[in-house]
C-alpha cells in the first residue's frame, strides 16, 4: 500500500488525538480522577492502531509502551504520581515529534528507544512502591505477538452469523455518518470563488439598473438571492469553535508556569464561539504572546502573592465572546498589573516621551509597551525581554482589521481585549470618495455619517475638531492622509468612528454607498504609512483600497 497519500490524513487524525492526550494529562495532573486515565488510554490506543496500519514502527512501539503503562494505571497496578505524570508528558512530546518525523520524510529521525526505556524505568520504580501489589509485572509481550493473539481470538469469536450482523451494523452506521473531513484548501478555494461571485453580482446589479429591463431585473434578483445563500452556507462551513485553538494553550501555560516557578489556574471561557477558520489560524500567535506576557510580567510568584495578601495560586483567564459582527478575545490575570512608573521611566530613557510627560490613560500605556523593542525587563530569557510580544500582537490584530485595548489596575491585574472580525474574506464596507478615488471603510467601526455644515469644524489646542450635537470629536481629513490637495469650499461629509482610544471623525468629499467587498491583503511597501489593510474590486470593476481606521487616527 502506498501510505504517502494517507500521510496528511494520519497527521490530522494524530493531532486531534494528541490534543486529547494533553487535555487528559492536564486534568490528571490536577487530580480529576481515573476517568482521565481511560481517556488517555483510548487516545494512545487509537494512535497505535493508526500507526500500525501505516507501517510507522517507531510510533507504534512508543504508543505500545505508553499504552502498557496506562493500562497498569487504569487497573490500579500503579499509582498516579508526579513522576509518572511528568514521564507521560515527556513521552507524549516525543510521540508528537515521532508522528511528524515519520509522516514527513524531510524531518529528521526521533529517538523513541530512549522514551520507551524511560517509560519502563518509571513503571518499574513505581511498581517497587510498598503500597502496590508486588506481583504486578511490566508487560513484556511484544506488539506483534499481542496483535496476533487479538486477531486469533477475534476469529474464534466471530461466527458466520455474527460476522454478517456485524457487517450490516457497520454499513448502517456508515450511512448515518453526518460528517466528512474536507481539505482546508478546498474551503479556501470555495471562499475565493464566492468572493468573485459577489463582485460579479454587484456588476450585474449595476447593469440591470442601467438597462431598465423588468425581466433582467427579476433574473438578477433571483441570482443575487442564490449567491447570497451560497455565501452564507460556505461561510458557515468555514466556521470553527475557538476552542480548537485555545485548548493547545493549556499545555503551554502549564509548562511556562513551571519554568517560572509560579502557580497558576488557567481557565478557558467561550470555547464554543465560532469564527472563520482564517481568523482562527491568525489569532493563535497573538494569544500565545499575551499568555506568556501575563505569566512572566503580570503573575507574581507564590511568595510575592502571599506578601500582597493574595492566594498563592494566580488566576489566568482566556475567553471569547461575540459582540455585533466581531469576536472579542480577552486575556486577563489577577497579577500585579502594569507598573506605570517603570514603563514611563523606560519610555523616557528611550526618548519616547518628554522628561516632564506623564501617562494618564490605559491607551497611552498600550501605545508605549506595544512599540517594537520596548520592554521593561532588562534580562532576556526564553520567554520575554526582547520587546516583541505586544508589538507582534498589535501588528497582527491591526492587519486583520481588528483593535487592541488594555485595562490595568495596579496590584489587581491586567486585561487585554482583542476585537476581531468574524471573517476575513468578505466584509461590509462604507465607500467614501476623495478627489477621484474611492476608498472602503469597514463598517465595524462606523457609528454614524453626517453632512458637515459650515461652523461644525473648529480648532481646539491646535487640533481640528468636529461638533456633533454639542460634543467635540477629533477630526481627520482623508485628503490630508492620502496626499490630496485641500478642497476649496463646498460641503463635506464625515463619518464618526468608534475606536479603542475613543471616538474620532473622518472628513471625506462624499459617500458613495455601502457594499460587501472581497478583501485582498497585500504587504505594504517599507516606510509606507499604515493607512490601509487591504484592497478590493468594486462593482464597476475599479480597484479600491481598504482604510485602516486606527492607522488613519
Amino acid at each position: 500500500m502506498n501510505t504517502a497519500r494517507y500521510a496528511e490524513l494520519f497527521r490530522a487524525e494524530s493531532r486531534e488525538r494528541l490534543a486529547e492526550m494533553n487535555t487528559s494529562l492536564l486534568a490528571l495532573e490536577r487530580g480529576e480522577g481515573a476517568d482521565r486515565v481511560a481517556e488517555l488510554f483510548r487516545a494512545v490506543h487509537t494512535v497505535k492502531g493508526m500507526s500500525a496500519a501505516m507501517g510507522y514502527a517507531d510510533v507504534r512501539d512508543l504508543s505500545h509502551s505508553l499504552e502498557a503503562l496506562l493500562d497498569q494505571l487504569r487497573r490500579g497496578a500503579l499509582e498516579v504520581t508526579p513522576a509518572i505524570v511528568e514521564t507521560l508528558f515527556d513521552s507524549v512530546d516525543t510521540l508528537e515529534s515521532a508522528i511528524v518525523a515519520v509522516s514527513q520524510p524531510s524531518s529528521g529521525p526521533v529517538d523513541v528507544l530512549g522514551s520507551i526505556e524511560m517509560i519502563e524505568a518509571a513503571a518499574s520504580a513505581a511498581a517497587d512502591s510498598p503500597n502496590l501489589n508486588p506481583t504486578m509485572e511490566w508487560p513484556v509481550m511484544r506488539l506483534e505477538q499481542q496483535q496476533a493473539s487479538e486477531a486469533t481470538s477475534a476469529t474464534h469469536r466471530l461466527t458466520p452469523a455474527v460476522a454478517v450482523a456485524y457487517q450490516q451494523g457497520a454499513a448502517a452506521a456508515a450511512k448515518q455518518q453526518r460528517f466528512v473531513r474536507v481539505d482546508a484548501e478546498r474551503l479556501d478555494t470555495l471562499m475565493t470563488l464566492i468572493g468573485e461571485l459577489v463582485i460579479a453580482r454587484g456588476r450585474l446589479q449595476n447593469v440591470s439598473r442601467q438597462a431598465n429591463s423588468p425581466v433582467l431585473a427579476e433574473a438578477v434578483l433571483q441570482a443575487s438571492r442564490l449567491i447570497g445563500s451560497l455565501q452564507t452556507e460556505i461561510t458557515t462551513a468555514r466556521m470553527v469553535p475557538v476552542g480548537q485553538a485555545f485548548e493547545r494553550f493549556e499545555r503551554m501555560v502549564r509548562d511556562t508556569a513551571q519554568a517560572l516557578e509560579k502557580k497558576v489556574t488557567f481557565e478557558i471561557l467561550g470555547s464554543d464561539i465560532e469564527v472563520d477558520k482564517s481568523v482562527l489560524d491568525e489569532i493563535g500567535e497573538p494569544v500565545m504572546h499575551l499568555l506568556r506576557n501575563s505569566l512572566d510580567h503580570g503573575v507574581e510568584t507564590p511568595a510575592e502573592r502571599r506578601a500582597a495578601g493574595k492566594p498563592a495560586t494566580a488566576r489566568l483567564t482566556l475567553s471569547a465572546s461575540r459582540e455585533r459582527s466581531s469576536v472579542v478575545v480577552r486575556v486577563s490575570d489577577d497579577g500585579r498589573g502594569v507598573d506605570v512608573e517603570r514603563v514611563l521611566a523606560r519610555a523616557r530613557a528611550n526618548g519616547l516621551v518628554d522628561a516632564d510627560s506623564g501617562i494618564t490613560s490605559d491607551a497611552e500605556i498600550l501605545s508605549l509597551i506595544a512599540r517594537p523593542g520596548f520592554s521593561t525587563t532588562s534580562r532576556v530569557t526564553d520567554i520575554s525581554g526582547r520587546g516583541v510580544g505586544l508589538d507582534v500582537v498589535a501588528t497582527k490584530v491591526r492587519s486583520l482589521g481588528g483593535s487592541v485595548e488594555l485595562s490595568t489596575d495596579a496590584g489587581a491585574g491586567t486585561e487585554i481585549r482583542l476585537e476581531l472580525p468574524m471573517t476575513l474574506a468578505i466584509i461590509h464596507a462604507l465607500l467614501a470618495r476623495s478627489e477621484d478615488e474611492t476608498y472602503a471603510l469597514p463598517i465595524t467601526h462606523v457609528v454614524e455619517t453626517l453632512v458637515v455644515e459650515p461652523g461644525m469644524l473648529h480648532f481646539e489646542d491646535d487640533r481640528e475638531m468636529l461638533s456633533v450635537r454639542g460634543q467635540s470629536i477629533p477630526a481627520v481629513r482623508l485628503r490630508e492622509r492620502v496626499g490630496h490637495p485641500p478642497r476649496a469650499g463646498g460641503r463635506g461629509h464625515a463619518v464618526v468612528l468608534e475606536l479603542p482610544d475613543g471616538r474620532m471623525s473622518l472628513v471625506v468629499d462624499e459617500f458613495v454607498g455601502q457594499q460587501e467587498v472581497v478583501v485582498k491583503y497585500f504587504d505594504a511597501a517599507r516606510g509606507m504609512p499604515q493607512l490601509f489593510n487591504g484592497a478590493t474590486i468594486l462593482t464597476n470593476g475599479s480597484p479600491a483600497l481598504i482604510l485602516d481606521a486606527q492607522g488613519i487616527a
